[in-house]
Parts: C-alpha cells; sequence; structure tokens
C-alpha cells in the first residue's frame, strides 16, 4: 500500500515535471501571474468595504412624509420647551421611520404615548403643541392602518 503511494506521487512528479519542460519560459510568467493574482485576492478579502456615508432612502408614501416631518417638527417644538429627553426620542423614531417605516412607526406610536404620559403635568409648556400632536397621532395611525400593522387608535 505504502509502495503504491509512493509510485503514484513519483508519476505525478514526472507529469508535472513534463509539463514545466513543454511550457518552457512561459512557465515562470504564467506562475507570476497566478502569483500576483491570488495577492491582489487577498488583499481584496483583507480590505474592508469603503464606508457609504450617503443614505438612499428612494421613495417614500406621501403619509410617511408627513408623518416624518411632523415628527421633525414636533421635536424641535419639544427640545424649544425645554424637554430634550423626549425630543430626542422623537429625533430617534423619525430616524428610524426613515430606514424602516414598519419600526419608525411604532416607535413614534410610542412616543406619542410617551409624550401623553406627560402632558398632564406639562398643560401649560406644550399646549401649542397640541395640535401637532393630535396632527401626528392621525397620521400615524392612518399609515399604520394602510400597512395593515397593529391599530394604532
Amino acid at each position: 500500500m505504502l509502495f503504491d503511494w509512493v509510485i503514484g506521487l513519483v508519476a505525478v512528479g514526472g507529469i508535472l515535471a513534463g509539463l514545466l519542460i513543454i511550457a518552457g519560459p512561459h512557465a515562470r510568467i504564467a506562475w507570476r501571474a497566478v502569483g500576483e493574482g491570488l495577492r491582489q485576492l487577498v488583499q481584496i478579502i483583507r480590505t474592508p468595504p469603503a464606508a457609504n456615508l450617503e443614505m438612499s432612502l428612494g421613495p417614500m408614501h406621501p403619509t410617511t412624509q408627513r408623518a416624518l416631518s411632523l415628527a421633525v417638527q414636533l421635536a424641535q417644538g419639544l427640545s424649544q420647551t425645554e424637554e430634550g429627553d423626549l425630543a430626542r426620542y422623537f429625533q430617534d423614531a423619525a430616524r428610524h421611520l426613515a430606514v424602516d417605516e414598519a419600526s419608525g412607526l411604532v416607535r413614534l406610536h410610542t412616543a406619542c404615548r410617551r409624550l401623553r404620559r406627560a402632558l398632564p403635568g406639562r398643560k401649560l409648556t406644550l399646549s401649542p403643541l397640541h395640535p401637532l400632536i393630535d396632527s401626528l397621532e392621525q397620521t400615524i395611525a392612518d399609515r399604520g392602518e394602510q400597512l395593515e400593522l397593529l391599530p394604532f387608535r
């Protein structure tokens, strides 16, 4: 059995030597090209892809655009009334809405619920934002209904 392996290796070595003799000087050029190709392949595999800083959102449904606009306006209004934590939550929800519509709608709905819970103690400072809040909740409910998500009403 071992003898068969030795004979096989000698035969394969002889065949390879014969092919190299037939190829002649072109074998070195081909071998270098293969080595360079392998080096380039390894370099491509090891190099991380360049960061794509541009975010393409694609076409957005008009109701989603309206919800996004209202959420940004509400976040700006909240930051002006020194409600920074709620403003940041609305900004985060708006970012999610721009990337993933369903999860963004759920986050906006949750943000509106948080804001409604905070309203009783801060009625005077947030009273100018009530029409904006009502409009945003209505828009979220409409778009959620269109997407057949959980009921937002």
